[in-house]
C-alpha cells in the first residue's frame, strides 16, 4: 500500500524504469546516462566546475539517443510461426541474410529505428547455420556468394559468421509458443523475461498477448544477430555479449 495518496507512485515507477532503474536496481546504465534529468544535472556540474556543459540532447562526449517513441516490438504471427524456415533452399537463406544485413546497416547509418516494413526483412535473418559452403572458397557454385560476404562483412564479422555455421540455429517459433503455453499454465502472467541466448529475438516476438506487460531482457554473443534483435525489439533490453558478461542483477528474472 502506498503511504502518499496524492503522489502518482505508478508514474514515478514508470519514469524510473525508463531511466534504467527497476525495483530499486540499476539495470540499464546507458538509459540512466541518457535520461534528460541526469544530463541536465551533469551539465550543471560541468558548468559549476569550470567545464563546458553538453550540447542540448547530448550527454558528455556521447551521441544523442535514438528516438524510440514511435518504435514497436515485432510480433510473429501464428502463420509466420508455422512457416518459419520451411521450404527455403540454402541460397535463398543466404540471400535473405544478406538483405537483412544491408537493411540493418542502412538503418544504423541513418541513426533511427526500423520501420515495420524493414522489420519484416530483418525477421527473415536465419543466421549462418548450415551455410558453410558460403564461406568455402573451394566451392565453385558458391563463388559469388563467397566474394559477396567477404566484401559485405568486416573481418571480425566474417570470422564470427564463419564460426557460427555449426551452431547458429534459432529456436522455432512453434516450440517457443509451446513453452509459453507451459509457463502460462504454471501461473505466469507478467514479469521479467530473460532469453540468455536471444538470437534475433524469436522468444520476444512470440510473447502471448496476455503476457504483454512483461519486461524483456536478453544476451546475444554475435554482433550482427544482436543488432538485428535490437531493431526488431527496440523496447527489449538486449546486451550484445555472452550472458556471463551481462550486467543484470541476480535473482531478477521470473522466466528464463
Amino acid at each position: 500500500k502506498d503511504d502518499f495518496p496524492d503522489i502518482d507512485t505508478q508514474a514515478i515507477r514508470e519514469g524510473l524504469e525508463k531511466a534504467g532503474i527497476v525495483d530499486g536496481q540499476l539495470v540499464d546504465e546507458t538509459a540512466l546516462e541518457n535520461d534528460p534529468f541526469i544530463q541536465q544535472v551533469m551539465g550543471d556540474v560541468e558548468t559549476l566546475t569550470g567545464g563546458n556543459p553538453p550540447e542540448p540532447g547530448k550527454a558528455s562526449g556521447k551521441q544523442s539517443e535514438i528516438d524510440k517513441s514511435n518504435a514497436v516490438n515485432y510480433h510473429i504471427s501464428f502463420n509466420e510461426a508455422e512457416n518459419t524456415g520451411k521450404g527455403f533452399a540454402p541460397k535463398e537463406k543466404f540471400r535473405q541474410n544478406v538483405e537483412a544485413i544491408r537493411t540493418l546497416e542502412k538503418i544504423e547509418s541513418e541513426r533511427r529505428t526500423a520501420t515495420p516494413e524493414e522489420q519484416e526483412v530483418l525477421a527473415k535473418y536465419v543466421g549462418w547455420g548450415g551455410l558453410a559452403d558460403a564461406f568455402d572458397s573451394s566451392k565453385a557454385n558458391w563463388a559469388n556468394e563467397y566474394q559477396e560476404l567477404k566484401s559485405l562483412l568486416s573481418p571480425e564479422e566474417y570470422a564470427s559468421a564463419r564460426e557460427s555455421t555449426l551452431n547458429a540455429h534459432y529456436t522455432s517459433p512453434v516450440i517457443i509458443q509451446a513453452i509459453y503455453d507451459a509457463v502460462g499454465k504454471m501461473g505466469f502472467a507478467r514479469g521479467n523475461v530473460l532469453d540468455p541466448a536471444a538470437g534475433i529475438g524469436n522468444f520476444y516476438g512470440c510473447l502471448p498477448e496476455e503476457m504483454k506487460g512483461s519486461r524483456l531482457y536478453g544476451a546475444e554473443l554475435d554482433g550482427i544477430t544482436g543488432r538485428i534483435a535490437k531493431q526488431l525489439y527496440p523496447h527489449a533490453d538486449i546486451q550484445i555479449t555472452g550472458f556471463e558478461n551481462t550486467t543484470y542483477p541476480n535473482d531478477f528474472f521470473d522466466v528464463a
